[in-house]
């Protein structure tokens, strides 16, 4: 783990964190896990900073539910936020602290799962009305800026990310590409902390 990588990241996530007290149940930072990317999630949820929340992925391997039963036992151990991507049902079975929608769910959705906590995945303005009409607790938007998530696809650049953070009353997460030389652009854009995969890997 690169420590002074994490350093920068959690100085900043948690610098957008405190100006937004009445959110403080909501961690600073979150990790996201990628079966392709991050495949061994375990080994570096035990490095993550402290206050780092966990968002489980790893959708497409075998043993789903048993690799998230760890991740949940390694959070708590560690006092971390645990939300299961894409299946309420998984959350609510395994005691997660609740769930994450990606955004074809979203879209798709009428009404919330019951989950302690809902978070969604958002990429413009039209999906940020539904997550609102919706309720959920809080949202990440993405791309920030260029990520190998989205190759192909167009960063919103930190003035759109700052425009839109303004116009919604949810809170907001910066996700992609935000690492290490990007994180501090985000500094007074409003957004309630910080995710990332690669910049926590």
């Amino acid at each position: 783990m690169d420590s002074e990588k994490h350093r920068t990241l959690a100085e900043v996530a948690r610098a957008l964190n405190a100006a937004h007290p009445a959110l403080a149940r909501l961690p600073p930072l979150f990790f996201f896990t990628d079966e392709h990317r991050t495949p061994e999630p375990l080994h570096m949820i035990a490095g993550l900073p402290e206050r780092c929340g966990v968002v489980f992925r790893h959708y497409g391997i075998a043993g789903r539910a048993a690799l998230a039963r760890a991740v949940l036992a390694s959070c708590q151990a560690q006092d971390r936020v645990m939300l299961v991507a894409g299946d309420a049902d998984l959350a609510l079975e395994i005691g997660a602290d609740g769930i994450h929608l990606p955004a074809h769910m979203l879209r798709i959705l009428t009404e919330l799962p019951n989950a302690r906590l809902v978070t969604a995945a958002v990429h413009n303005a039209e999906e940020i009305r539904h997550a609102e009409t919706l309720g959920v607790d809080a949202v990440f938007l993405s791309p920030v800026f260029p990520t190998a998530s989205h190759p192909d696809g167009a960063a919103l650049g930190i003035h759109e990310f700052v425009e839109m953070v303004a116009a919604t009353r949810l809170p907001v997460y910066a996700l992609g590409g935000v690492s290490e030389a990007t994180a501090p652009q985000l500094a007074g854009s409003g957004a309630v902390g910080i995710a990332a995969i690669e910049g926590l890997a």
